[in-house]
């Protein structure tokens, strides 16, 4: 039974991917020494109190008539 060495990050977090283990960096820490820094997207939860979509379509339902 082989065991990898593990591998630590700078930061101190061990690395388990094998990209991130060659490059001898998380992607955390990669994102930061690249000076990538593009902010996170927040989409907020709908508001299950109003009934309104935005952007979806208002189709009427018509009552369906008893059968003769």
């Amino acid at each position: 039974m082989s065991q990898e060495t593990p591998v630590r990050c700078p930061c101190g977090r061990l690395l388990h991917d094998p990209a991130s283990r060659a490059r001898g960096v998380g992607p955390v820490c990669f994102r930061r020494l690249s000076g990538h820094t593009a902010p996170r997207i927040h989409i907020p939860a709908p508001n299950m109190a109003s009934p309104h979509i935005p952007g979806q379509l208002a189709i009427p339902i018509q009552p369906r008539l008893p059968d003769a």
